[in-house]
């Protein structure tokens, strides 16, 4: 992975087809595209990986699905998923949708996600996972215990079909009740590849897990 610190003064991400189309970073909840290095770490993985599918939990305004969809092969088919509590969701939805094959699926992903990809026999190629986090807040999992809630389920949804040598990228490692969903899921079979990115920067912790069986 040929990772580097991003120069603010020449953004690389206004090459990605889409982006600028994007709703404004400054109205929105936290995402991705707030932190360049991540996304460029993000960006040279699914490059390497080169997926013909990627499921991505968090939406929100699109910021990470074009930092994946600018790296993935032409033909990647593209299904994200996504509470849709914010309402900017649809607008950064038309900014890529007329460029890439992109569907998005709006509801609690502990509901959505099973049913979609068992429907539509979706195997994944690479998972991104940033959906609920909310540590108990959340009426989706609010009646869960930490180890089981969204975050779990998130990671464990997608693990039913993940293609072997697929990757799962669980985002937010420092938050809530990620960590324990995360260290409560069974790695058996999995190598973890966090180490690929840990002599570049990024502004936040994560986890690469590859299927290896």
């Amino acid at each position: 992975m040929n990772t580097g610190k991003v120069n603010k003064n020449n953004d690389f991400r206004n090459n990605w087809p889409g982006w600028e189309n994007l709703p404004p970073q400054g109205k929105l909840e936290g995402n991705t595209g707030l932190h360049p290095n991540y996304q460029k770490i993000i960006h040279d993985l699914v490059k390497e990986c080169q997926p013909k599918t990627i499921v991505e939990i968090g939406f929100n305004a699109g910021h990470g699905a074009c930092c994946m969809l600018a790296a993935a092969p032409e033909g990647v088919q593209f299904h994200s998923f996504d509470i849709g509590r914010h309402g900017y969701e649809q607008n950064g939805l038309n900014a890529l949708s007329s460029i890439y094959d992109i569907t998005l699926t709006l509801g609690p992903s502990k509901d959505t996600v099973p049913s979609y990809l068992s429907k539509n026999n979706v195997e994944i190629d690479f998972a991104f996972i940033d959906g609920c986090h909310g540590g108990g807040r959340n009426k989706c999992c609010a009646n869960l215990p930490p180890q089981l809630r969204c975050p779990y389920i998130d990671i464990d949804n997608c693990k039913k079909y993940l293609a072997v040598g697929g990757i799962i990228f669980v985002d937010d490692m420092e938050i809530c009740d990620v960590p324990t969903g995360y260290h409560n899921t069974d790695w058996t079979n999995y190598e973890d590849l966090t180490y690929i990115a840990d002599n570049y920067p990024s502004e936040k912790p994560f986890r690469i897990m590859r299927r290896l069986k």
